[in-house]
């Protein structure tokens, strides 16, 4: 889950309160956590917006969980990690932008690039084919620091919580959960075809 404890992420103001992209990220997390789980396949989550990691990952300054650390916390699991999944809520000045977005490390940037390429291809033709879109999900490469973990690693913007459409799908549940069962069976088809025993990790 992107963001959380002192860390808000980004903001969005609906019916004079405040939505926080942490809160979102967490949901859509746990959701996906639990699709994949039903998979067959084991999930080690961050954080799990309560308990914060052992102190070694938290920096004295603020966000104490901030993306450096977060690297290393995973960095020191990476023997039982096969992929990560970085999930986050997008903002836009206009509130006529919508839709799913998708980041991967620009070629060169990580040994692993076509492995998170070709795990984001199947994540977005899973979320295609789920939500029946016309168009294929906008997707990036860019140098973001939450994707160097130096694993397979593709970052979700799930919606842009300044668009009013998005932002109703992303806190409702049910749009959650299939939001999260189509991410997770692209990522199934991903680990199937590109992991040893990936079909039952």
């Amino acid at each position: 889950p992107g963001h959380g404890f002192t860390d808000p992420g980004a903001i969005a103001s609906l019916n004079q309160s405040q939505i926080y992209e942490s809160t979102l990220n967490l949901q859509i997390s746990l959701a996906l956590s639990k699709a994949l789980n039903s998979l067959g396949y084991n999930v080690i989550l961050t954080h799990n917006g309560t308990d914060e990691p052992d102190e070694e990952y938290l920096d004295d300054t603020l966000p104490r969980f901030n993306v450096n650390m977060r690297n290393k916390w995973i960095r020191d699991r990476a023997d039982e990690i096969d992929l990560v999944i970085s999930v986050h809520c997008n903002s836009y000045s206009s509130s006529s932008v919508s839709g799913s977005r998708y980041y991967i490390l620009p070629s060169g940037a990580s040994g692993y690039n076509s492995d998170s390429y070709t795990l984001m291809a199947d994540i977005i033709s899973s979320v295609k084919s789920a939500f029946s879109l016309s168009k294929e999900p906008t997707w990036y490469r860019q140098s973001l620091a939450v994707l160097a973990t130096g694993l397979p690693s593709v970052l979700l913007e799930c919606g842009f919580m300044t668009n009013p459409g998005d932002l109703a799908n992303l806190q409702d549940p049910a749009w959650q959960q299939k939001y999260a069962s189509a991410v997770a069976a692209g990522i199934a088809e991903y680990c199937a075809e590109n992991i040893e025993g990936g079909d039952s990790l």
